[in-house]
C-alpha cells in the first residue's frame, strides 16, 4: 500500500532524534537508493501518524523542497552518486523530479493496540545488532563500505588506523577515509595518508611552497 507522504503525521511521542549530519547522510542514502521507498514501508496508525520511520518521513518531506539542481548539489560529494555515469545521474534526478509530482511512499497500517504502538515507537529507535567485522572485512571492499556509509559508523572497529588524532587541542579525532580533489574521491588508509603527508612535508621543506606537489608526485610515478 502506498500513500502521499505529505499526509503522514510525525509521531508527537517519538523520542528519537537525529543530528543534522546524520540526517543529511540518511537523505543522501534515500536519494541514491530509490527502491527503498518500495522495499522498506513506514508503519503508521489508522490516523496516518507515523510509528516507525519518522526520520525517513522527515527526509522525504525535505526532498519535496529540493529542486533538481539542489539534489545535484546535495549529492555532489556522495561517492555512490559520483560512481554513476552522467546519464545515470540525470536519470536519478529525473526520478525525484517525477516523484515530487506524486510523492507516494509504501506504508503498513498498524493493527496494534495503543500500548503496543508506543512500544513499537521505542523499539524502532533501538539498535540491538552490530556487524561481524570479520565477515564485513572479507565480503565487502573498503570502497563498498564508503559507498554504503558504513565506514562512518563501523570503520573504527574494522580498521582503527583509519582514525587520526585531533589536528588541534579540543578538536575531534578525524577519520582517514577519502582523499578528495576536484570531483574525484579516492579511498585511503592511514598508512597511505602517512606516506602522502611525509612526501608533502618533504616537498614543502625543500621548495618552501606546496605549489608543484602534485606534479612532483606524477613525475615520480611517471603518470
Amino acid at each position: 500500500m502506498q500513500i502521499d507522504v505529505k499526509t503522514l503525521i510525525p509521531s508527537p511521542i517519538n523520542p528519537g532524534v537525529i543530528d543534522l549530519r546524520a540526517k543529511r547522510l540518511l537523505t543522501q542514502s534515500l536519494l541514491t537508493f530509490t527502491k527503498m521507498i518500495q522495499l522498506r514501508p513506514l508503519i503508521i496508525t489508522k490516523a496516518n501518524v507515523v510509528l516507525s520511520g519518522n526520520q525517513r518521513r522527515d527526509c522525504y518531506i525535505d526532498i519535496l523542497t529540493l529542486t533538481g539542481e539542489d539534489i545535484r548539489t546535495e549529492l555532489a560529494e556522495n561517492l555512490k552518486y559520483q560512481a554513476l555515469a552522467p546519464a545515470q545521474q540525470d536519470e536519478l534526478i529525473e526520478y525525484w523530479n517525477q516523484w515530487k509530482k506524486n510523492p507516494l511512499v509504501s506504508i503498513l497500517v498498524s493493527e496494534l493496540p495503543e500500548d503496543r504502538e508506543k512500544e513499537l515507537i521505542i523499539k524502532d529507535n533501538l539498535a540491538y545488532g552490530t556487524f561481524d567485522m570479520e565477515i564485513l572485512n572479507e565480503q565487502y571492499s573498503r570502497e563498498e563500505l564508503l559507498l554504503y556509509d558504513v565506514i562512518n559508523d563501523e570503520m573504527k572497529q574494522l580498521d582503527p588506523s583509519m582514525v587520526l588524532p585531533p589536528g588541534r587541542p579540543g578538536a575531534l579525532p578525524r577519520q582517514v577515509d577519502v582523499l578528495r580533489f576536484g570531483d574525484i574521491s579516492v579511498s585511503m588508509t592511514r598508512d597511505e595518508y602517512d606516506e602522502l603527508k611525509e612526501k608533502f612535508d618533504r616537498h614543502t621543506e625543500n621548495t618552501g611552497t606546496s605549489y608543484g606537489f602534485v606534479t612532483a608526485i606524477m613525475k615520480q610515478y611517471e603518470l
